[in-house]
């Protein structure tokens, strides 16, 4: 078997889809979650070890133009349950949120165009991640800040600007 993601992946106990034969929907979540994080773990890493594939998904990916080629990005997978992937350049004060959707749709508090995106949690509700990025990009004075989905097909199209947040759709 060859040396890549795919191989460790295939080989983890994540790959098996008869696994999710006869399972109820919590635990059918929790497996999907598995997926992504595993996705999410493998581009962290690549991004901190390849400098092509790096400038790439920044250019590409998260639109960043000249900072695409700077060094001193750190990828932080998961840090709070607003990010998958938190992506820091203190440099340029650059702070880029994404959040990678494989098998599920995102939520109205993950998605910038539904009014939720920016709203504090009340109740039993979820915090909307345009209101979590913000507190968290005022505390740690970050002033360039993006939030990109990946999804396989992108359920927003149109890119918008929340406040001081870039909002990237990207499939």
């Amino acid at each position: 078997m060859s040396v890549s993601f795919t191989a460790l992946f295939e080989r983890s106990k994540y790959s098996d889809s008869r696994k999710w034969v006869g399972l109820d929907e919590p635990e059918r979540e929790r497996l999907m979650k598995q997926h992504e994080r595993f996705a999410v773990s493998a581009v962290g890493f690549v991004l901190e070890h390849d400098t092509a594939f790096r400038s790439h998904f920044l250019q590409r990916i998260c639109e960043l133009g000249n900072l695409a080629s700077c060094s001193g990005w750190d990828a932080l997978v998961e840090p709070d349950n607003w990010a998958d992937l938190l992506l820091k350049h203190n440099a340029s004060s650059s702070l880029v949120v994404v959040e990678f959707k494989i098998d599920a749709k995102l939520e109205p508090h993950q998605d910038p165009t539904r009014p939720e995106f920016n709203l504090r949690a009340t109740g039993n509700g979820c915090t909307g991640y345009g209101w979590e990025i913000e507190q968290f990009s005022k505390a740690e004075r970050w002033t360039n800040v993006c939030y990109v989905t990946v999804q396989k097909e992108a359920s927003w199209k149109i890119e918008s600007k929340c406040t001081q947040l870039s909002c990237i759709p990207r499939e």
